[in-house]
């Protein structure tokens, strides 16, 4: 572009960027809805309007000559964690946009058999047919926007390749540069193992989701947070149970062991009758920690407060005490060991 067509981007920019700020808001909710809908994992998903600097230096490139042709004025980015979720997120946005596929690639179809560098998905799409005539969508009808999807190694990679501070970007001595594109071929061999390592868990986690179905809990599987997590969704009511360990899964695992609970058969065992009614009853409204923590204390309080608590909790409420003497626990023992709070929020660790 020449210098009346720069003058004309910037007015056009300043006219057009509080739309293409909506544009962005907007298109990024839907693409994480989109996402989450799907139960799909992911690290991060970001949205971003280029800035007027940036946006009238790439309006001066030669190939540039009319504003039109300048499709990433909204970028939007989403980091997953392994390969198959970039390929699943590819599919939903194939499917629920509109892909402008001659301006959009795959960075791994350009690179050589040999060849190790930046790797991500490129689309450039906008709002289908469906969604245009939607009349909230109708200023949206003309934008399109750069999506880019890429696992979290490969972000890391794009990076530090790209951040001038560590002048990694550019053409740089042949020995630097193989030890550089070394470090993409290690990165690469490293995501492949990770989704090996996630394909193989979601194998196992199959296997064991079938065996705990077969024998109705009553299976010799070692305890492990996806065979708890299986074991708990089958046989709890997950609409008033949270299906989460908080983040404690080791914790309650090493509690489960040292009350002597190590396989699945052995924890339904101690699985106490009518369990799912009486949290109701009681509105014991806990998650998967807690109600683990329930079943040791109803088997048998003693010794779960002689082997198996440490300390890691150290308050409960009178609601909670009421629902364990309805399973006849002498709390007595709770009592004399643990802060009793009136009010059921100050009980949440348990």
């Amino acid at each position: 572009m020449n210098g009346q067509s720069i003058t004309r981007a910037a007015k056009w920019y300043e006219t057009h960027k509080d739309n293409y700020s909506k544009y962005c808001n907007d298109i990024t909710e839907l693409v994480e809805r989109l996402i989450k809908n799907a139960g799909i994992n992911y690290s991060s998903i970001s949205g971003r309007v280029k800035q007027k600097t940036s946006f009238l230096e790439k309006c001066k490139k030669d190939k540039y000559s009319d504003i039109s042709q300048i499709m990433d004025v909204v970028g939007i980015r989403v980091v997953t964690y392994v390969q198959k979720d970039v390929e699943r997120i590819c599919n939903i946005l194939e499917k629920e946009f509109s892909i402008d596929k001659s301006n959009s690639i795959n960075k791994k179809s350009e690179l050589k058999e040999n060849e190790f560098g930046y790797l991500s998905v490129h689309y450039i799409l906008s709002y289908n047919q469906t969604r245009k005539e939607l009349p909230e969508n109708n200023i949206y009808k003309d934008m399109s926007c750069e999506i880019q999807i890429r696992t979290l190694l490969q972000h890391s990679w794009a990076e530090i390749s790209h951040d001038n501070n560590y002048k990694f970007s550019g053409v740089l001595p042949t020995e630097i540069n193989r030890k550089f594109y070394m470090i993409a071929g290690a990165l690469e061999l490293i995501d492949s193992q990770f989704q090996n390592i996630a394909d193989e868990l979601e194998a196992y986690t199959q296997v064991i989701e079938e065996q705990i179905k077969n024998t109705n809990g009553k299976a010799d599987i070692p305890i492990d947070s996806s065979s708890l997590h299986e074991y708990l969704s089958s046989k709890l009511d997950v609409n008033i149970i949270e299906a989460t360990f908080n983040g404690a899964d080791k914790l309650i695992i090493e509690e489960l062991k040292r009350f002597g609970i190590n396989t699945i058969r052995e924890l339904d065992n101690i699985f106490p009758l009518n369990y799912n009614k009486k949290t109701k009853e009681y509105k014991r409204y806990r998650n998967f920690l807690g109600s683990l923590r329930d079943f040791m204390i109803i088997s048998d309080c003693s010794k779960y407060f002689d082997k198996s608590w440490d300390n890691s909790w150290d308050g409960i409420s009178e609601d909670v005490i009421k629902f364990l003497e309805s399973y006849g626990v002498n709390t007595t023992i709770i009592k004399n060991k643990v802060y009793i709070s009136h009010n059921i929020s100050d009980d949440e660790d348990f």
